[in-house]
């Protein structure tokens, strides 16, 4: 709640409007990961959830990294793809918050190198399969 609150104190409406598409896109992605990965991921979510929530509320922060906050947890867990986020949030929008995706993954292995490896496998499986839904 605080976080719409927040978003709706500064967006425009249509802004606002993908912020609520990308909640949805993160609900749907979220309810289809299997049980063992989502206690993880939810937690996850939480904390992408609070860091959204102090971005809007503090620095008015704009709609592409908003959304990437929130869905890169889900890629991370593998639940959304890239490929996937840049179709179903649209064309230019998908395609800016990819590029917003990637570069917190970028920065994210700057903090934690074990990361790399993971990535670049789900990088090559991702590339490896059709697109899905």
């Amino acid at each position: 709640a605080a976080f719409l609150a927040a978003i709706e104190a500064y967006l425009e409406p249509d802004e606002a409007q993908q912020i609520q598409q990308t909640l949805a896109l993160a609900c749907d992605a979220f309810s289809h990961m299997r049980a063992e990965d989502a206690e993880q991921t939810r937690r996850r979510l939480g904390d992408a959830l609070g860091t959204a929530t102090i971005l809007a509320e503090s620095l008015r922060i704009d709609v592409v990294t908003l959304a990437a906050v929130l869905l890169e947890p889900l890629v991370e867990a593998h639940a959304l793809t890239l490929r996937d986020t840049s179709r179903r949030l649209g064309a230019g929008a998908g395609a800016q918050v990819t590029q917003a995706i990637g570069a917190i993954e970028r920065f994210d292995v700057l903090h934690r190198p074990g990361v790399t490896l993971r990535r670049q496998a789900h990088a090559e499986a991702e590339e490896s399969e059709p697109l899905e839904r």
